[in-house]
């Protein structure tokens, strides 16, 4: 790989604060507890944060084919998919679990049904095809079958023994949260941004320690490497990544109701094979390939293709794909939390399943951003401006920098390169720009 990759999230040198852009007083004692409302929130709660989490490790997996990569991946996070596994099914009642293995079972039929089907591109259906079988890899190097043995005994479901793939497909339909927005720059540069956020379950963190993975596939458009964010119970793709230097994507779950009215394919698949598409398909048509969904997703991404630079927001949800298009003039946006978006809420009636107090701070996190993207200084670089932005402090438990946040992102991508920035936990600005920029190779 050319390059390094730094995961150390230093930020922002010399740069003002983005709460005096917002005329926000600083509230820095470490004894004050945040609240949605709170300007701004203690530098002290978010190093906590970020020292708790550690550096995020690298999983250099390009040696083997893309099944023995998953394999491997499932055995460096077992005990902790053991873990968070275990947790998930305490807080299922008896008769909700065979329910939800039900739903994990018609989630397998329902890809095996796309894998033979005609309707479907041919390269779509071979993406699929890759991840079904990655994810039997990860299971197996998870250790499942011997979890679901030592753990759920010989439990029957309609007769059938529970085994390794339900509780692999079963844990796939873990969402997570999360902010993104992409900017088109230039005609010849777009930028894509997001922080990784995760509340946790009570009494367990998902996360032993953060982890990238990186895989080597060959698909449309030749051999070419993935790298993504690794959540220990998912696999890589319904959090951030990027495939080669011509694509990159990041994903906000939605708040919806139960999924039990919904059958359907998990939307983290779709997540995984656009990845390994690498932009060669738009993500919708990925997407209405899929459909419909058991559970739903924004997928915001950024590509280079023969026609230029593509970036767009697609949400999935049932059986509904809606895509916005990022604005080609410069200066142009798209931003999305975890809220549907006005047509999707008119799509898919009923679905959403959001509180009116969580809406306001979610809505308040779009009034940010906007407000912040306007005060952005055209004469500096953008990059700069975005440093600023990602450690912002404002707005409480909901502010870019919260201690909820368990890496961020940022993407440039121009014509000829991707450059990449990451780090762990919160956005911290100290004394060094974002101290390891990767250019990563086709």
């Amino acid at each position: 790989m050319p390059g390094r990759i730094v995961f150390d999230g230093r930020l922002g040198e010399g740069a003002a604060d983005i709460a005096a852009e917002f005329g926000a007083p600083a509230q820095t004692t470490a004894q004050h507890r945040p609240t949605p409302d709170s300007p701004l929130l203690p530098l002290a709660v978010l190093e906590a944060a970020r020292s708790s989490l550690g550096p995020i490790q690298h999983l250099d997996l390009s040696a083997y084919e893309v099944p023995q990569a998953h394999f491997e991946l499932g055995g460096e996070v077992g005990a902790q998919v053991a873990l968070f596994l275990r947790k998930k099914l305490e807080a299922i009642a008896g008769g909700e679990l065979a329910e939800e293995i039900r739903h994990a079972r018609k989630a397998q039929a329902e890809i095996q049904r796309r894998l033979g089907s005609s309707q479907i591109h041919g390269a779509i259906r071979h993406a699929l095809g890759e991840y079904f079988r990655s994810l039997e890899a990860w299971a197996a190097g998870a250790g499942l079958a011997g979890f679901a043995r030592s753990v759920l005994g010989q439990l029957r479901v309609d007769g059938l023994e529970v085994g390794a793939g339900d509780l692999a497909f079963l844990l796939q339909n873990e969402p997570n949260g999360c902010q993104t927005g992409v900017l088109r720059e230039s005609p010849s540069s777009v930028i894509l941004w997001h922080t990784e956020e995760d509340r946790e379950y009570p009494g367990l963190s998902r996360f032993d320690k953060l982890r990238l993975a990186s895989f080597r596939v060959d698909g449309p458009g030749g051999p070419r490497t993935i790298t993504a964010f690794v959540y220990p119970d998912l696999l890589p793709g319904p959090a951030f990544g990027w495939s080669g230097s011509s694509y990159a994507h990041a994903v906000d779950a939605f708040y919806l109701r139960p999924p039990g009215r919904n059958s359907g394919v998990a939307a983290n698949a779709v997540t995984w094979v656009c990845l390994y598409l690498g932009g060669a398909f738009a993500t919708a048509d990925i997407a209405r390939a899929l459909a419909p969904f058991r559970d739903g997703y924004a997928l915001s991404s950024i590509s280079r293709t023969p026609a230029g630079l593509r970036g767009d927001v697609t949400e999935l949800i049932a059986d509904t794909v809606l895509s916005t298009a990022l604005p080609e003039t410069p200066g142009g946006s798209l931003f999305k939390v975890n809220t549907l978006s006005d047509q999707a809420v008119l799509a898919a009636p009923g679905l959403e399943d959001l509180r009116p107090a969580r809406r306001r701070v979610l809505e308040r996190r779009v009034v940010r951003t906007a407000r912040a993207l306007r005060a952005l200084d055209p004469s500096e670089d953008r990059i700069t401006g975005f440093s600023r932005l990602l450690s912002s402090r404002v707005g409480g438990e909901f502010a870019y920098a919260n201690p909820s946040v368990k890496a961020h992102f940022l993407c440039r991508m121009t014509e000829k390169q991707a450059q990449i920035w990451v780090g762990p936990g919160p956005a911290i600005r100290e004394d060094h720009f974002f101290a390891g920029a990767w250019s990563p190779d086709e």
